[in-house]
């Protein structure tokens, strides 16, 4: 679509010179209308023929496993989206990866269709001429985000969606043709489908409270209070984000360290010249022409924009995204972790094409300036898009943006090793083996220190697990097997640390939990053992250890009802441990529940329960032998 648009274009714009005041007749809307009909469907097609067939950026072989299980983990930050491929999964009635798989593609390609629905809706509203509409589909079409709707595995095509759905929306309010309050359904929805979906707030604040009482008296107000209460609001959100920084280590590490400290990798910090660098690269891989547009619209004078509605609205808009995807830590690195921040370039690539065509200042030759930008736009995605169908190009893609990250990619690199696992290729298996021994040397010093721990000779195992956390300062393991030595030496106060520690770094690792929680039943905190020990359960419903722990938690706290519904939970599992299903069972029992307490009785029996005590039980309760043979 975006390779053959600039040939396209060019005929047009010898028809409908871009800087003239000509307006297109009404024919031009029935022209636009078939064009838009054309384009989206040969998007829906080209979504699906091109759809992407390996997963190894971001998260995706992950998100897969998780939707391929019958009880998924739902993680808090993108709820709504993740609800919705489970919704669709089960409505549909997949099963395993492969299900997983075409549920994944169905909401990616259906956001990308919506997507352009939403683009030539606004092209109508926007502009009259059908140049100018044309160009702004084409331009939005050709932006880094629309790789997410090729089938691509994550939870992020519906949200993406909001935020285009809501900016566009926004800027209609900011110019009168739309009623403020349409705003606030698409943010509680943004929100909903992922909790970056409150960087729009801030937007959503001043269409709500600009050209209002309100707003007039804020505007009227004495430049000197105005300071006052900006700094008062910076303050307050400063001090809100420092609590959480301080008190929680899992928003502490989702954020690029502010300063470098312990946990900084490779002097990769918030004003570092390496991360100023990643940051520019995301921008041009989300809007592969902002210099071209940049260059283009500093003609015009920013002293009016800033003054008009429309534009103050798309600046603070712009600036909430583009802040959050500058604070926030990727993981794995901006080019790897581009999808993360794709909705950063919905409200970045609307400003741009807003101003180059606004007729109000239009540069020179902005036609001509957009059609640039498609061409670049297109340069950019069609190879992304074309290197994900094809694995070769994929993985080779992946090496590389691995080698430029060693430290952040150690856990990715195991991604790609399950795929030649996967695929049947032996002699990948190996070299990848191979290769991710040497290339992380810093796995064979944890491994020596694990050696020590086992052996219960800790003294000799903890300078191992420091020098591990030397060499990468985000290595969880290593501070899971520092913590353990800590508990065993009894320090149990810098064990509890460090297991925080590395929650924060792995929050969705079941055994981390529960270490933590037995830290914390040690010191005496039964109550943050007990919250330790629900996450373990919810992160993985299947693991006995977490279960078993909850219930001493629970029946020290006295907490009886509790209890029994952990234990209740336990006796389900296909290898409940036989004291579960006995106390289980004679609970039923004592409910006159004979069916269940048989079942739950059977059950202990195979796994080695006394027959002795069974048979006293039916002497006891003759209704019980009716079910027991």
């Amino acid at each position: 679509m975006g390779v053959v648009a600039p040939g396209v274009l060019r005929l047009c714009l010898r028809r409908f010179d871009s800087d003239s005041d000509e307006i297109a007749p009404a024919a031009g809307d029935r022209r636009f209308l078939l064009f838009a009909g054309i384009v989206t469907a040969l998007s829906g097609v080209l979504f699906w023929l091109l759809r992407t067939r390996t997963h190894f950026l971001g998260d995706g072989y992950a998100y897969l496993s998780l939707l391929a299980q019958d009880i998924p983990l739902v993680k808090y930050r993108d709820l709504g989206e993740a609800l919705a491929h489970i919704g669709l999964k089960q409505i549909l009635g997949l099963d395993g990866e492969s299900g997983a798989l075409l549920t994944f593609q169905i909401i990616s390609i259906t956001a990308g269709i919506g997507f352009m629905l939403c683009l030539v809706g606004m092209a109508r509203i926007l502009y009259t001429r059908y140049v100018d509409r044309t160009l702004f589909v084409l331009f939005m079409a050709s932006t880094g985000p629309m790789l997410l709707f090729f089938g691509y595995v994550e939870n992020y095509s519906l949200f993406v969606l909001s935020v285009a759905m809501f900016s566009m929306c926004g800027l209609l309010v900011a110019q009168g043709k739309v009623r403020r309050g349409v705003v606030l359904p698409l943010l509680v929805v943004s929100c909903f489908l992922h909790v970056f979906g409150v960087c729009l707030i801030p937007s959503a604040v001043y269409l709500i409270t600009s050209g209002t009482r309100f707003g007039a008296h804020i505007a009227g107000l004495n430049w000197r209070l105005k300071v006052l209460l900006t700094m008062l609001a910076v303050s307050a959100v400063a001090a809100l984000f420092f609590r959480f920084f301080f008190s929680d280590y899992f928003f502490r590490f989702a954020v690029i360290p502010l300063v470098p400290d312990r946990f900084t990798v490779q002097g990769y910090w918030l004003l570092s010249l390496t991360h100023v660098i990643d940051f520019c690269n995301l921008l041009v891989l989300l809007v592969p022409s902002l210099l071209v547009v940049a260059a283009a619209g500093w003609s015009a004078s920013f002293r009016k924009l800033i003054g008009r509605r429309d534009y103050r609205y798309l600046i603070v808009l712009t600036a909430s995204v583009t802040t959050a995807a500058f604070i926030f830590d990727p993981q794995l690195g901006m080019p790897r972790d581009w999808d993360l921040f794709s909705f950063a370039g919905i409200p970045l690539a609307l400003t741009s094409i807003y101003l180059i065509l606004d007729s109000r200042h239009r540069p020179f030759g902005g036609a001509r300036i957009v059609l640039l930008s498609i061409v670049l736009g297109s340069l950019a995605l069609v190879p992304r898009v074309v290197g994900q169908a094809i694995p070769e190009i994929a993985i080779a893609r992946f090496n590389g943006y691995a080698a430029l990250d060693m430290t952040k990619n150690m856990y990715g690199r195991i991604t790609l090793l399950k795929y030649y696992e996967e695929v049947g290729d032996t002699a990948a298996v190996e070299r990848e083996r191979e290769r991710y021994v040497n290339d992380y040397p810093v796995r064979q010093v944890n491994h020596e220190g694990v050696r020590w721990k086992d052996r219960g000779n800790c003294a000799r195992a903890a300078p191992f697990f420091e020098r591990a956390l030397q060499m990468n300062p985000m290595y969880s393991a290593a501070f899971t097997n520092l913590a353990m030595c800590c508990q065993q030496s009894g320090q149990l106060d810098s064990a509890v640390d460090l297991f925080r520690i590395a929650v924060g770094l792995s929050p969705f690792n079941a055994t981390i939990n529960t270490k933590l929680a037995g830290a914390y039943v040690q010191l005496g905190e039964l109550e943050n053992a007990a919250k330790s020990l629900k996450w373990a359960v919810k992160i993985d419903p299947d693991n006995i250890d977490p279960l078993l722990g909850l219930i001493m938690v629970y029946e020290r706290l006295g907490r009886v009802d509790d209890r029994l519904d952990v234990l209740s939970k336990l006796a389900q599992l296909p290898d409940a441990p036989v004291g579960a299903l006995k106390e289980m069972g004679e609970h039923h029992l004592d409910r006159q529940e004979y069916q269940k307490a048989s079942e739950l009785f059977q059950r202990a029996l195979t796994r080695g329960l006394d027959s002795t005590y069974v048979r006293q039980l039916i002497n006891t309760h003759p209704q019980l032998g009716r079910f027991i043979r």
